[in-house]
């Protein structure tokens, strides 16, 4: 395999990731467009994109020590219970929410904490194909590609997206997060 055809195939299975995790990334993004206004949630979402840098580096230095096993089962059942949540949350009667204060926190952490746990998770991929390849570089392109595609998509369909119902979208993207979050957990059990 010439180094041309291997780095354009790391490309592409970091896009492949990428669109996986990034869909995800766009579902916590809608979710959190439901409790807050598209600006707000757009800047947790940033925020949480942002923050994959170190994270990113942190994960290239600690996946010499830690098994990926531990890192994918971490980060897939935290995000299946941000799922959970959201299906909870959207199987009840959302007129009953009461905006304080605190609850607003916690809920824009919870966002945060889904995109960066569902970023590293993808890292983790990313960074033991880089490790396995010896090109980092050409596998981080294709997920920070892979990334932007589901996130354009939502804010392109972010008017047919506001049609719909907050307490079918909160289910909608509870199920989703925890199918996925589901197979993650599945593919890293012994």
């Amino acid at each position: 395999m010439s180094i041309d055809l291997q780095t354009a195939l790391i490309v592409l299975a970091g896009m492949g990731f990428g669109i996986i995790s990034g869909s995800e990334i766009a579902m916590l993004t809608v979710a959190a467009s439901t409790k807050y206004k598209w600006r707000r949630a757009w800047a947790i979402t940033l925020a949480g994109l942002v923050t994959m840098i170190p994270v990113g580096a942190a994960i290239y230095y600690f996946f010499t020590v830690l098994p990926q096993m531990l890192l994918g089962l971490a980060a897939g059942t935290i995000i299946f219970l941000i799922g959970a949540y959201f299906l909870f949350k959207g199987s009840t009667n959302s007129g009953e929410e009461h905006e304080e204060e605190s609850r607003i926190s916690a809920g824009m952490l919870g966002i945060y904490s889904g995109v960066v746990l569902e970023g590293m998770e993808i890292l983790t991929v990313i960074v033991s194909l880089g490790a396995a390849t010896g090109e980092l570089a050409p596998g981080v392109l294709g997920l920070l590609i892979g990334w932007a595609i589901p996130l354009a998509a939502v804010r392109f369909l972010k008017p047919l997206i506001e049609r719909i119902e907050e307490h079918f979208l909160k289910m909608a993207v509870g199920l989703i997060m925890m199918v996925i979050a589901g197979s993650l957990i599945l593919l890293h059990l012994p």
